[in-house]
């Protein structure tokens, strides 16, 4: 939520891009800033050097959001927010250093810079973006993410909260964190990370490809529709980030405690194949969507004659 109204007028400029193709030309020809950012730009100019680092995260983190909405499976790892506080950086500081004259050519100007920016770094840090929205139409269909009720994950993914070893780690826990929420209400330690979540003494704000789960951490790690979601998707593109996302899925098992395990759907025949079962044993469910949840179980090592 925005806390000052210079981020509500950063909320209401991402507002009327909503679902815009960055690039598409049309999009870029018409992309303009706001009347009530154009008239409030002394108002920015005016900002102390907190505030205008707290413009600069929020718009950051406004802008991840948004890109996610369009399309969940962007990566918005260290490299883009990185790039993105620095385009942000940049804006602000025109704004803050050139004459303000809401309705010259240099206004315009500034818009389509900031937009040819944002399309360059979704560019480098999500390449198939081009690719997969080089039609040029101005707006976009959004590929939906949705967060869904803690009972339907606790059947999707098998959980007994009767059976569950604690600690338990929720990976795309989702902003609401509802499964995380419902689990401790029932006092079981719980965890959860997202890359959107609001940061809590139990909730961690991160991406899953960075997040260090340590070695023999956690009781249960869940993942309903999220992380293996990802790791399909992304050993199906040519140019998917596959090997650092089997590298995360073999940190996630070593991340358990003996007897520990790992429930998560969709998924992943392509890897499972590869596991060492002297270390593991998996539990597969056919789902009625077509898909099948997984429990992987880590267990003391089994010798083989």
């Amino acid at each position: 939520m925005p806390d000052s109204p210079l981020q509500e007028l950063i909320d209401e400029q991402i507002g009327t891009s909503r679902g815009m193709n960055l690039f598409s030309e049309d999009a870029l020809e018409s992309f303009r800033f706001t009347d009530a950012i154009l008239e409030s730009m002394d108002e920015f100019t005016e900002a102390n050097d907190e505030e205008w680092a707290n413009l600069v995260a929020h718009a950051k983190n406004a802008t991840m959001a948004e890109f996610c909405r369009v399309n969940q499976y962007y990566s918005v790892d260290a490299t883009l927010q990185r790039n993105l506080e620095t385009i942000y950086l940049f804006l602000f500081d025109e704004i803050r250093t050139r004459k303000r004259h809401p309705t010259d050519d240099a206004t315009g100007d500034m818009a389509q810079r900031h937009f040819l920016r944002l399309r360059h770094v979704l560019k480098q840090t999500n390449p198939f973006a081009e690719t997969l929205y080089s039609i040029d139409s101005r707006f976009l269909e959004p590929v939906p993410c949705f967060e869904y009720s803690p009972s339907l994950q606790r059947d999707v993914l098998g959980i007994d909260i009767n059976d569950l070893t604690e600690p338990v780690l929720d990976i795309g826990c989702g902003k609401e964190a509802r499964l995380v929420e419902f689990l401790r209400s029932r006092g079981i330690e719980t965890y959860g990370m997202d890359r959107f979540v609001e940061p809590s003494p139990y909730l961690i704000r991160t991406s899953w490809l960075e997040f260090d789960f340590q070695s023999d951490r956690w009781g249960t790690v869940l993942s309903h529709l999220g992380f293996s979601n990802h790791f399909r998707h992304h050993h199906h593109r040519g140019d998917g980030d596959y090997v650092r996302y089997a590298q995360t899925y073999l940190s996630i098992l070593s991340s358990l405690k003996i007897g520990g395990r790992f429930h998560y759907t969709p998924g992943l025949e392509f890897i499972e194949q590869h596991l060492d079962y002297r270390h593991y044993v998996m539990k597969r469910k056919s789902l009625d969507n077509g898909f099948d949840s997984v429990i992987i179980e880590r267990i003391g090592c089994t010798e083989t004659g």
